[in-house]
């Protein structure tokens, strides 16, 4: 089963979409949940989102439902892209554990040789 990739692109499904995405991208980064693109990369991704929302509806035959099912389609898309751009963002950034040297790798350190300053300061006292 192959999904058509024609979109009816009208101005009105357009501006809902742009909208859409900008409305997911501003609510997203005032939700604070995890770390974001900033407002601009959220703005981009909400819009990529909503256009693959909006261009799901058509594919599955909801092209004809109104500028409502596009709004909320494209909500939908947006939140969704959003959440999993996020999402791996997050775990892309996570802490990763030290890396341990190998034995074979692992080179002895010789101990550290006394600080001249300590030593004087020793002297001086034993003079005393």
């Amino acid at each position: 089963m192959s999904l058509p990739l024609p979109v009816d692109l009208s101005l009105t499904t357009l501006l809902i979409i742009v909208i859409a995405g900008g409305l997911a991208a501003w609510k997203a980064e005032h939700a604070g949940v995890a770390p974001g693109f900033g407002l601009a990369g959220d703005a981009v991704v909400g819009i990529f989102g909503a256009f693959d929302g909006v261009w799901l509806l058509q594919a599955k035959g909801g092209a004809g439902l109104g500028p409502a099912a596009t709004a909320a389609a494209a909500l939908i898309g947006a939140a969704v892209l959003l959440a999993v751009a996020r999402w791996f963002a997050t775990w892309w950034n996570r802490p990763r554990p030290a890396a341990r040297p190998t034995p074979a790798v692992a080179v002895a350190t010789a101990p550290r040789p006394e600080r001249p300053v300590a030593r004087a300061a020793r002297a001086g006292r034993a003079g005393r």
